[in-house]
């Protein structure tokens, strides 16, 4: 069973368990799920910019085991149209059929959201594991992306961590010019600690067709 859902623990738990901490929070699904405060700005220049979720419960699981996220907002530049994209997040453990059902059954909840969407297919976003499951059934792979997330915690120790790569960059090329021998650039170790626990490696992007007759 798919259900469009207002804010609750349930959802937050599966996107925490299934794309990270990082990504729930930057996303910012906690505070604005369907991002109506950014939609409010956008329709004041006659544009839309929002978000709807869908949740899928099956029996024997107490708590959801899939959700789509469904973005939509003016054509952008990107060519893969990933600010419409149609985010599909999938629980860990899931029987291959229960998988399956799963994912189509999300994906045909939230197709209406992209009636209206020019290009005219619905671009998803799935991770490596379960993309050949949704090619099996007409999707399409354009291409794979791979995705990187700092919060705003931790962008003073990536900067200063990337300017002192840059510092040390430049310092090599002055000694170069100045014709004094120059040090090997290894670098040193970082007390910046990054994770990419619940991260997928890499993200393709694929196309479903409009009509959903093979779903």
């Amino acid at each position: 069973m798919c259900s469009a859902v207002p804010h609750d623990r349930d959802l937050m738990d599966l996107i925490t368990q299934v794309r990270g901490p990082v990504y729930a929070a930057a996303e910012g699904f906690a505070h604005d799920l369907h991002l109506d405060v950014l939609d409010h700005q956008y329709q004041r220049l006659g544009l839309r910019r929002y978000r709807r979720v869908w949740l899928a419960r099956v029996k024997g699981f107490s708590t959801p085991v899939g959700a789509v996220v469904a973005y939509r907002g003016p054509l952008g530049f990107n060519f893969s149209f990933l600010e419409n994209r149609c985010d599909l997040l999938i629980r860990p453990g899931l029987a291959p059929d229960d998988e399956q059902a799963v994912m189509l059954h999300l994906l045909h909840a939230a197709s209406s959201v992209y009636d209206d969407f020019q290009p005219g297919y619905i671009p998803v976003v799935v991770d490596d594991a379960r993309a050949s499951s949704l090619m099996e059934h007409g999707a399409r792979q354009i291409r794979t992306y791979a995705q990187s997330i700092w919060l705003r915690s931790g962008f003073r120790a990536w900067y200063d961590h990337v300017e002192s790569l840059y510092a040390r960059v430049l310092a090599s090329k002055k000694m170069q010019r100045l014709g004094l021998a120059v040090p090997r650039l290894n670098p040193e170790p970082s007390s910046t600690e990054l994770t990419t626990e619940g991260m997928p490696s890499s993200t393709p992007v694929l196309q479903v067709a409009d009509d959903h007759d093979d779903l």
